[in-house]
C-alpha cells in the first residue's frame, strides 16, 4: 500500500475544504528551543516523558493492542533536509533501532519522501515496519530542522491500522504533523556556499593588498639603492675599451709634442738679422751693468 500517496491526496482534500480536517487539540511549545505543534484532539498530552520532548497518546481503549501514540524528540544541531542528509540519518535509525530493546526485530526503512508542512517548511517523510515482541508494528516518523536543532517526529501503532484506510488514525496522526512550526527554517547546503563567498573575498582582497603594498616597498627600496650608487659610488672601472682609447689620446700627445719639439729647433736654425744681434749686445751689457750695480 502507497502510504504516502494517500496522505497526499488526505492533504489535498483538506485544504480545499474538500474534506473535514481532523479536530486538533492542545499547542504545546517548547520553550527551550521555539519549537511548538498541535495535539490531536482528545489525546493525553506529556512533556519530557521517557526521553521525549513531547508524547502524544491517542484515548484509552481496553479493546485495542496496542496504545497509538506520538512522540516528538529534540536534538541539538541543526540537519539538512534534502535527499542526502534523509539516507543518512535513515540508515542511522536502522542501526540505533535494534539495540534500542530486545523486543524490536527485522527493522525495515521505506518508503523516503521530501514534504512540506503547513508553514511550507521543508521535512523528510519515511516509513518503517518492525516486529514488536512478535506484534508487527508501523511507523510514520518526519525529520525537521531548524538553525540550531533537530526534531524527529513519531507516530506509532498495529500494523493492521496502518492498512485499514477507514479508520482514519494515519491522516489524523499526519495532520498533527504538518502543524509543526519552527523558529528558523532548516539550513540548505548552498547556505554554506553563500557564507564562504565573502570570506574568500575578503582573504583574497588582503593578499591583493599586501601584495601591491609588498611590490611598492621593493620599488621604493630599489630607487633608494640605485641614488645612493649614483651620489656615493665612484667612477666605474674603465673598460678594455676605454684603455684603448686612453692608449690612442696618449700617442697622438706625443706625437704632437715631438712635432712641437721639431718646430722649435727649426726656428732656432732661422737666420738672425743684424738688428737682432744689436739688441742682444744691448741686452748683455745691460745685464753686466745690473751685475755691476748689484
Amino acid at each position: 500500500m502507497n502510504f504516502i500517496r494517500k496522505l497526499k491526496k488526505t492533504l489535498f482534500f483538506s485544504i480545499f475544504g474538500l474534506l473535514d480536517a481532523f479536530a486538533l487539540g492542545e499547542t504545546v511549545q517548547d520553550e527551550r528551543t521555539g519549537f511548538s505543534i498541535d495535539a490531536p484532539a482528545g489525546w493525553e498530552v506529556s512533556a519530557n516523558t521517557d526521553g521525549a520532548t513531547f508524547l502524544f497518546q491517542a484515548p484509552f481503549d481496553e479493546s485495542a493492542a496496542y496504545r497509538r501514540n506520538i512522540r516528538i524528540m529534540s536534538f541539538s544541531g541543526s540537519r539538512y533536509i534534502d535527499d542526502v542528509s534523509l539516507n543518512e540519518f535513515v540508515k542511522e535509525i536502522e542501526e540505533k533501532s535494534t539495540k534500542m530493546s530486545n523486543l524490536v526485530s527485522n527493522y525495515r526503512v521505506r518508503d523516503l519522501t521530501l514534504i512540506e508542512l503547513a508553514d511550507q517548511s521543508p521535512a523528510g517523510l519515511f516509513y518503517a515496519d518492525f516486529y514488536l515482541d512478535q506484534i508487527a508494528m508501523m511507523q510514520m516518523r518526519i525529520l525537521i530542522s531548524s538553525q540550531t536543532n533537530h526534531y524527529l517526529l513519531t507516530y506509532t501503532d498495529i500494523q493492521e491500522n496502518f492498512e485499514n484506510s477507514g479508520n482514519g488514525y494515519l491522516d489524523e496522526a499526519y495532520q498533527a504533523f504538518l502543524t509543526a512550526k519552527l523558529p528558523s527554517r532548516a539550513p540548505g547546503r548552498s547556505d554554506l556556499f553563500k557564507s564562504v563567498i565573502p570570506i574568500v573575498c575578503g582573504l583574497l582582497g588582503i593578499c591583493l593588498l599586501f601584495s601591491i603594498y609588498r611590490r611598492f616597498q621593493i620599488n621604493r627600496l630599489g630607487r633608494g639603492i640605485k641614488e645612493y650608487e649614483d651620489d656615493y659610488v665612484g667612477d666605474p672601472t674603465p673598460t678594455e675599451e676605454d684603455r684603448i682609447d686612453d692608449l690612442s689620446f696618449s700617442d697622438s700627445d706625443v706625437f704632437s709634442s715631438k712635432q712641437s719639439l721639431r718646430l722649435s729647433k727649426k726656428k732656432k736654425k732661422t737666420p738672425r738679422s743684424a738688428n737682432d744681434e744689436i739688441s742682444d749686445h744691448e741686452f748683455d751689457d745691460d745685464d753686466d751693468d745690473w751685475k755691476l750695480n748689484g
